[in-house]
């Protein structure tokens, strides 16, 4: 439907430039018309050549994956500043990890700020978890959400964060940090889309750098590999 969409509006486009090369002598008032069929199309494309240069720029400076910290020191207590990822998976995973601080599965609906738990392990080393954060609903209006968030004591926090810098660009990056804030690994993604529903004659352009956001568990893993080995 998309594509014939897009047929029917370029010949649309074509009869219209044609009318009004016939339908007016001076070349002023073509001009004119002209002008004015190709405005909508300048708006919507002006900043393509812009945006990508920008792209490929950010491409080279943060694109991929990266440590910063090798051989850091071993993780007893991990946070995990992300809803994607469980605290329960991975303690069973990572058996030299004490205790994760991740996000409640009771209160799983909340965000800015998210609430968190503590999990560890328990008798037979079952995963136990409980509440760190104060949570409660608020004077007035009554809504559910983060009334005070508890200190961390995590060695180090896995962060995810997916931002839109402008320029038809996005970017998704999963961090890893120590507890003074050190950066010990990043993965960078980059997206970035030239086309447009109601642009006329350019169809979608996607190009990417990076590592592809379908494997960033693998990424994520790679990240927590850093600082505490996996058990298959």
């Amino acid at each position: 439907m998309i594509a014939m969409a897009l047929i029917l509006l370029t010949a649309l486009y074509v009869v219209l430039f044609f009318i009004v090369g016939l339908k007016t002598n001076r070349w002023a008032t073509r001009l004119i018309g002209w002008g004015v069929l190709l405005a909508p199309l300048i708006w919507k494309t002006w900043d393509i050549p812009v945006g990508y240069y920008r792209f490929q720029k950010l491409c080279e400076a943060e694109a991929g994956f990266k440590v910063f910290v090798p051989n850091p020191a071993p993780a007893r207590i991990i946070r995990l500043d992300t809803s994607s990822y469980s605290g329960e998976t991975l303690l069973r995973r990572r058996p030299s990890v004490q205790a994760a601080e991740a996000q409640d599965k009771k209160y799983d609906y909340l965000s800015k700020p998210m609430a968190f738990a503590l999990y560890e392990r328990g008798e037979n080393e079952k995963i136990v978890s409980r509440l760190m954060d104060k949570v409660g609903t608020t004077p007035g209006r009554g809504d559910v959400r983060v009334l005070e968030s508890a200190p961390s004591n995590a060695d180090y926090i896995f962060s995810e964060n997916l931002d839109y810098p402008g320029d038809r660009i996005s970017r998704q990056v999963q961090q890893l940090r120590s507890k003074e804030g050190t950066l010990i690994g990043s993965s960078t993604s980059l997206d970035y889309w030239s086309g447009d529903p109601l642009t006329l004659f350019i169809a979608s352009n996607v190009r990417y750098c990076g590592p592809p956001r379908a494997t960033s568990d693998r990424e994520y893993n790679q990240l927590l590999d850093l600082v505490a080995p996996v058990t298959k």
